[in-house]
């Protein structure tokens, strides 16, 4: 095996042990110790790879959010841009309530803390929430231009509404289920449509 390849394979076992340990503890208290030992290794490769333990933190966070967004990007295509927005509302509900995302979410907030004290880890953040803007928003021009149908506004602007609006949503449902529902996702979505 290469160099790349064998700190490629390091990178992947580091990530999928710092996971397990995020899941089973939370970031509070994960330690690069234990992510380290979990992958078979010393503290060093996580250093050398990663840098600290918010920038493993943050390679986690991004690897499982993108896994999320495609998931959701390649769900089955409705005839419809309601059909489609409902679709997107349904499966976000689903991926964000399940047993398996919470720790994703405490990490998510953990690394806005971190993020205003450190200047890397927030241009990091930054960086990887713009890349996810920017994929949201092509998203949304394959569908306007599958179903013929469009929105009210410019599709970066219903990008930024629709993040910050389902984000909000998440937020208070974690505080009261009753607004952690697709319908009122939906409701939300069906706003931004054209008439």
């Amino acid at each position: 095996m290469s160099r790349v390849e064998q700190n490629e394979n390091k990178r992947r076992l580091l990530l999928a042990s710092a996971l397990e340990v995020l899941v089973e503890q939370g970031y509070q208290a994960m330690t690069l110790e234990e992510v380290a030992e979990r992958a078979g290794y010393t503290r060093r490769p996580i250093y050398t790879l990663f840098g600290s333990k918010e920038q493993l933190a943050l390679a986690v966070l991004e690897e499982q959010i993108v896994r999320v967004t495609v998931e959701t990007i390649e769900m089955e295509p409705a005839r419809t841009l309601p059909g489609m927005l409902e679709q997107l509302a349904q499966r976000h509900t689903g991926l964000t309530t399940s047993a398996s995302f919470r720790p994703l979410y405490e990490l998510q907030l953990a690394l806005n803390s971190a993020a205003m004290r450190d200047e890397t880890i927030r241009q990091e953040l930054v960086r990887f929430l713009t890349a996810q803007h920017e994929d949201l928003v092509a998203w949304l021009s394959q569908i306007c231009e599958a179903t013929g149908q469009g929105f009210r506004l410019p599709l970066d602007e219903v990008a930024s509404l629709i993040t910050a609006g389902f984000d909000g949503l998440m937020n208070l449902g974690f505080l009261d289920p009753d607004y952690h529902k697709a319908e009122l996702k939906y409701s939300l979505l069906m706003a931004l449509v054209a008439e």
